[in-house]
């Protein structure tokens, strides 16, 4: 797609067609007729369009190879028709609930030209139509009251760059009260609204000349500066590092920023524990994933049989499995919690399935699961078990999961794979949807990909020395002969590669 012009055109005219419309987005693709030339394809956010509407449109003129040239929205106004068969074109396109094609004439030839005006500032006329009772009544105010608050919330938005989409988020949040709201505490959007920062909740308060050193200035500042430290994989900050970054961020006085900071702290819209500052639903996570562990552990399992000598030798692959292999399947056995971690090539593969193997041989309903799903597609290939996401294993449905503490997910053990990639929201979540006699074994490599969000999961359990962990550490079978793997080692033991660099690499 190719830009034709850089400088916004307006183009105005009425909706004709809408071909297509995102409810969630409010992206539209719709025909219009410009009150002057052919009918014209536009494309972009058109918050509750209607046809028969009449707009004005700003954008820029687009060549798409496929449908050729269009006109892409960055800015749209509505305009109140100027004309007798506009304002009955207009009201009866369905845009005011109470108000159909048949109200709109009755409207229409009551009112004449002061319909609109009648609807808006002296809604209590409507009473002198016939068939317009008071419920009816009431309805067409709301709704005519409603489209012109989101209308004004535009505009007024607008105004800071940004759009009509968000308005509507706005105006969903805030309702009656969103021009209010805003211009009371511009920083609120930051944290209510997705989709705007704080960086344009700043501009938007400098130019409302909200206070540079205001307390609401510098308690946002701090939340984002927390928030930001999330997509850095950081549950919290500590206290002083947190400090530099507002006073850097904010320019204000490190006196101020202390100040606020600590007042925030005693009403917990920040949460403190030592010398580390939270988000508090954060901290909340890291305490419900303490308190679930835990409860896991002490509560007891289902019991099952137990396997013999012989049993267990016919479910050993045809090799033998090395010491540290046995210890892993021998504490994941024995243990309701454990983790088993290790660097490549060193066997969590071969546990992993022999362990699968055992349980279900002990009549266990065994759920392999891990945070992607190409790491699940791998568990498949390699257990010949079928395995999933967490998300598909929750049911994931959009802002939560159907599975949790009140609807646990059903079966007997489940072994997470790929632990080192799991913030704490996600590990929250799939602890919580676990059901308490059920044993959990976790395997990962610390030294592997770590997790999007906040936390380092997997390193944490390991450091706690309260789960029993299962380090595998030598290199198994052929990979033995691999660069990739035994570098990876050298590396993670503060070793420079091998000397006898290989097929895998090569130095420059």
């Amino acid at each position: 797609m190719i830009h034709n012009s850089q400088a916004l055109e307006d183009v105005e005219g009425e909706v004709r067609n809408i071909v297509y419309y995102d409810e969630e987005t409010h992206f539209c693709i719709a025909t219009f007729k410009p009150k002057v030339g052919s009918p014209i394809t536009v494309k972009g956010t058109l918050v509750r369009a209607q046809k028969g509407e009449l707009m004005r449109l700003s954008g820029n003129w687009i060549s798409d190879a496929r449908f050729g040239k269009q006109f892409k929205i960055k800015y749209f106004q509505m305009i109140k028709p100027d004309s007798l068969i506009g304002i009955r074109k207009y009201l009866g396109s369905g845009l005011i609930p109470g108000i159909g094609a048949v109200y709109a004439e009755k409207l229409v030839n009551h009112f004449g030209m002061e319909t609109l005006d009648v609807i808006e500032n002296q809604p209590d006329r409507l009473g002198e139509i016939d068939g317009l009772g008071v419920k009816r009544v009431a309805s067409i105010i709301e709704a005519w009251r409603e489209q012109k608050i989101i209308r004004d919330v535009m505009i007024f938005l607008r105004s800071y760059g940004l759009t009509e989409s968000i308005a509507i988020k706005v105006f969903d949040r805030y309702g009656y009260k969103s021009m209010e709201e805003i211009q009371k505490d511009p920083y609120r959007l930051s944290r209510d609204i997705n989709g705007v920062g704080f960086m344009t909740a700043d501009r938007m308060a400098r130019q409302m000349e909200i206070s540079y050193q205001s307390a609401t200035r510098c308690r946002a500042g701090i939340r984002h500066i927390l928030l930001e430290s999330h997509s850095e994989g950081h549950c919290y900050l500590p206290k002083e590092e947190l400090i530099i970054r507002a006073v850097d961020l904010l320019q204000v006085e490190l006196e101020i920023i202390e100040s606020q900071l600590r007042l925030a702290v005693e009403e917990q819209e920040f949460s403190s524990y030592d010398d580390a500052i939270y988000i508090p639903w954060i901290m909340d996570q890291e305490d419900r994933v303490a308190v679930r562990l835990a409860t896991l552990v002490k509560t007891e399992p289902k019991v099952f049989k137990q396997l013999s000598d012989k049993q267990f030798q016919s479910l050993v692959p045809d090799f033998a499995l090395s010491d540290e292999q046995l210890q892993a399947i021998d504490a994941a056995m024995a243990s309701k919690v454990s983790i088993i971690t290790g660097g490549p090539g060193v066997g969590k593969t071969t546990v992993l399935s022999t362990l699968v193997s055992l349980y279900e041989e002990q009549g266990r309903i065994v759920t392999l699961c891990s945070p992607t799903g190409k790491a699940a597609r791998r568990m498949e290939e390699a257990t010949g078990h079928s395995a999933s996401t967490i998300h598909k294993l929750l049911k994931y449905r959009g802002g939560g999961f159907e599975h949790d503490e009140n609807e646990p997910v059903q079966g007997d053990v489940f072994i997470l794979d790929e632990c080192s990639m799991i913030d704490i929201s996600l590990f929250n979540a799939f602890l919580s949807a676990l059901p308490l006699e059920a044993v959990l074994v976790m395997v990962g490599d610390v030294d592997q990909l770590p997790s999007v969000g906040p936390g380092c999961v997997l390193l944490d359990l390991i450091s706690s020395n309260e789960i029993p962990v299962t380090r595998l550490k030598e290199i198994f079978r052929q990979e033995k002969s691999s660069d990739i793997v035994t570098s990876a080692h050298a590396v993670n033991q503060g070793s420079w590669f091998p000397s006898n660099v290989g097929q895998d690499f090569f130095l420059i």
